[in-house]
């Protein structure tokens, strides 16, 4: 195995074949002919000696090394966008960061903090995306983003994920629901109901169906089950009687508080679940990314 040098053409060239599943569409991508497409990749797997994708019935696929391949091709990429960003910092007089904060933690638990944040950090300059799960840890992984606020479920062995507080996810009727009155109430009791949830992709929709698999239930058990992408809409929907929704606590204190929504307890189902601050492991700045966490941990706590 010879030395080759970091950003290797050959890799974008790899990393588009994966990413399009497809030689064809690569090719028409980097604007390059099959044929250089698959020599290329012959060299990498003689320079590697690996054989880096399966080919079955005009399907292609990554074998093992080829997911092995893969990782290291992407952290390899990410660190180079990472270098000339630092590079293009230096030039400024201020540093400008890239982050990102889903839905409800980035509309609803960081809102009221953000102006002290940005006064705070104001020899910094930050752009903040606000969407779900998926598209941050996708725009965090190929380095459009520097860190991100996640609310949920993230892969600790992918990413550095430090915990900023545990949130409550709950149950929420509205305050003229059959069952707002209770306390407490069984699964069983839930299945006749329409279930507000949020899209694929999305933090919440994933605790939720992580935890109702941990008492053997799904959301498919529901009568009936509608996605709803923003959280605003999802409140007032279920504030109306248009159905049940589990939500962050932090989204909903408002609505608790007046009693347009009323908070109910499901016997043997209990999720609560981290808000996070997430980086790459093997980004550079890590150590100056930390007295942003701190100040967010100080003040979400």
């Amino acid at each position: 195995m010879r030395s080759e040098i970091m950003l290797d053409p050959r890799l974008l060239t790899f990393l588009a074949i994966v990413e399009e599943e497809s030689y064809t569409k690569a090719a028409v991508r980097l604007s390059m002919t099959q044929p250089g497409l698959s020599h290329q990749m012959k060299q990498l797997e003689e320079i590697y000696d690996v054989k880096l994708f399966h080919y079955e019935n005009r399907r292609i696929s990554l074998t093992e090394e080829g997911m092995v391949f893969r990782k290291y091709a992407e952290s390899l990429l990410y660190q180079e966008k990472m270098m000339k960003k630092e590079l293009e910092n230096l030039k400024k007089k201020r540093k400008k960061y890239y982050f990102g904060a889903t839905l409800t933690l980035g509309e609803y638990t960081l809102a009221p903090h953000l102006k002290c944040f940005y006064d705070t950090f104001s020899d910094v300059e930050f752009s903040l995306m606000v969407d779900n799960t998926k598209v941050l840890l996708s725009k965090l992984q190929t380095g459009h983003l520097d860190f991100a606020l996640i609310e949920g479920i993230v892969d600790k062995a992918l990413y550095q994920v430090t915990l900023l507080k545990e949130v409550p996810f709950i149950l929420v009727v509205g305050e003229e629901h059959r069952l707002s009155g209770r306390k407490e109430v069984s699964m069983e009791e839930l299945l006749s109901e329409t279930l507000l949830v949020r899209e694929e992709g999305s933090g919440s929709r994933k605790v939720l169906e992580t935890g109702l698999s941990t008492i053997n239930f799904s959301i498919r058990g529901f009568e009936r089950v509608i996605d709803i992408g923003n959280i605003g809409l999802l409140k007032k929907l279920t504030e109306q009687g248009a159905g049940i929704s589990f939500m962050y606590k932090d989204a909903v204190l408002s609505e608790l508080s007046s009693g347009r929504l009323k908070e109910i307890s499901v016997k043997n189902l209990r999720m609560v679940r981290e808000f996070s601050f997430v980086t790459q492991p093997e980004n550079l700045q890590n150590m100056e990314f930390q007295r942003f966490y701190s100040f967010l941990k100080s003040v979400l706590s």
